[in-house]
């Protein structure tokens, strides 16, 4: 029988939470997909403190992306005043990102208390850097609007 050592590495990562830049720094809401529906675009033109050791966008600022344009698209089905909770999100990382990047979400299907939405971000060139899907619950005191 052979001993077997495991050694374990604590790494910090020292991260400033309060940062005094938007990670998002434009959303709009309105109607751009082809079918009519609502949506809504999230941009952000990558500086350095956006970027991982590969110096490419960070997973936590595409995952913020993602989020922020969603709930957008989930509040421009339910009017701007809606407060929305992220229930669930599911991200698929295809590339890394570079440069400017553009999410557009689109609101796929609502109900009395949930959005159903999809998105995907893409960089200047249009190359494809990450989809998601989100559900989202209308918060008690929010309306949403028929």
């Amino acid at each position: 029988m052979h001993d077997t050592q495991v050694k374990l590495v604590c790494v910090r990562v020292k991260v400033d939470v309060h940062h005094e830049k938007p990670a998002v720094s434009r959303s709009r809401r309105h109607r751009c997909n082809a079918h009519g529906g609502p949506c809504a675009v999230s941009e952000v033109d990558l500086k350095p403190h956006h970027l991982n050791r590969i110096e490419s966008a960070h997973g936590g600022l595409i995952a913020t992306l993602l989020d922020n344009a969603m709930v957008n698209a989930g509040r421009a089905v339910s009017g701007p005043d809606a407060r929305l909770a992220t229930i669930e999100m599911k991200i698929s990382n295809m590339r890394t990102g570079k440069g400017s990047l553009r999410c557009t979400a689109r609101c796929l299907h609502t109900t009395a208390k949930l959005a159903f939405c999809d998105a995907e971000v893409r960089d200047l060139s249009g190359k494809l850097v990450a989809t998601a899907s989100i559900t989202l619950q209308y918060i008690i005191g929010s309306r949403r609007q028929a």
